[in-house]
């Protein structure tokens, strides 16, 4: 182990019971395999995150500083009609588009 990983720590090691869940939530269908490699992939990224986040002297919330914001110009264009929208939807009925349903009957 590097001495960025010891300092690091254990607390950014994230387990396959936590990948397990979250792949669960996210609905998710993952092999064993692929639930160890995310665990795996996903504690390396925290890890480099803390040792990142030890590095001192760079404030990146002010990095446009004396700089003024490029606006582009507002320009109306014409929407799009029903009949067009419509056209471009899976599934549109009366004026509204259809969705699967995410939530079951309780």
């Amino acid at each position: 182990m590097t001495t960025d990983e010891t300092r690091a720590g254990e607390a950014g090691a994230i387990s396959r019971d936590v990948v397990s869940h979250v792949a669960l939530l996210a609905r998710l269908a993952l092999s064993a395999e692929e639930l160890d490699l995310m665990a795996k992939d996903l504690s390396t990224i925290l890890r480099h995150v803390a040792v990142l986040s030890e590095v001192g002297g760079a404030d990146d919330t002010i990095p446009s500083v004396g700089r003024e914001a490029r606006m582009a110009e507002d320009s109306p264009v014409p929407g799009l009609q029903v009949d067009q929208v419509a056209a471009m939807a899976p599934r549109f009925l009366e004026g509204q588009f259809l969705i699967p349903s995410v939530l079951e009957d309780a």
